[in-house]
């Protein structure tokens, strides 16, 4: 995000050397690769193995501790399982978003929907 606002501003010897650090942390990938696979896992109904990608990123959120698939998983992983254990700890993180926000709007959905 810095070196895109580098970028953005012209300043393209800073945007650069934003993008040299990040290199060492292109393993991790902010849990992308992962969310990225739950996601048409889920939508095929391999909900074991969707599962098994979201809990990738619950078991290693210190990899990057403020991205937003770290809850997102959390409602990923509870789609998969059909767990509203796991529904609970997404709405617990989210507790001071938007009520309206979709997310929120269609865990809340699918959650009451397992009652």
């Amino acid at each position: 995000m810095k070196a895109a606002a580098w970028l953005q501003a012209g300043r393209l010897k800073e945007a650069i050397e934003e993008l040299e650090i990040t290199e060492r942390l292109e393993k991790a990938g902010e849990f992308t690769p992962q969310y990225l696979r739950g996601l048409p896992l889920l939508r095929l109904n391999r909900n074991y193995e969707a599962a098994r990608e979201f809990t990738k990123i619950l078991n290693f959120r210190g990899e990057a501790p403020l991205s937003s698939l770290y809850p997102l998983a959390y409602q990923g992983k509870a789609r998969a399982t059909k767990d509203k254990a796991d529904y609970e700890k997404f709405f617990e993180i989210w507790k001071d978003a938007d009520k309206d926000m979709p997310a929120l709007v269609a865990a809340r959905s699918e959650y009451e929907a397992l009652a």
